[in-house]
């Protein structure tokens, strides 16, 4: 459930999501992962969308237990249960 919600998500809102991440809105069309590489896919879900200027890459895991954005919604720092902290930059 929790991977078809955020491949749903990613899918109808990746003008929203390049938005608040790249601080642009982007037209975005989804590539398939299997156009791009041959190593296996280690990730709960992954998602690449493409416009005219890049490619995003979005990644969920199941194992994330915490997330925090900043105010500016620049910045997000997720936790898992590994102890391992990440720190997200939106361009």
């Amino acid at each position: 459930m929790y991977d078809s919600t955020c491949k749903f998500i990613a899918l109808e809102y990746s003008r929203d999501l390049a938005t608040w991440l790249l601080g642009k809105p982007l037209d975005l069309t989804e590539i398939k992962p299997s156009e791009l590489s041959l190593e296996p896919i280690r990730a709960d879900s992954l998602i690449f969308l493409e416009s005219e200027e890049l490619i995003l890459h979005i990644e969920f895991q199941t194992d994330i237990l915490r997330m925090v954005a900043s105010r500016d919604g620049r910045w997000l720092v997720t936790g898992d249960r590994d102890s391992a902290i990440a720190l997200w930059r939106g361009i």
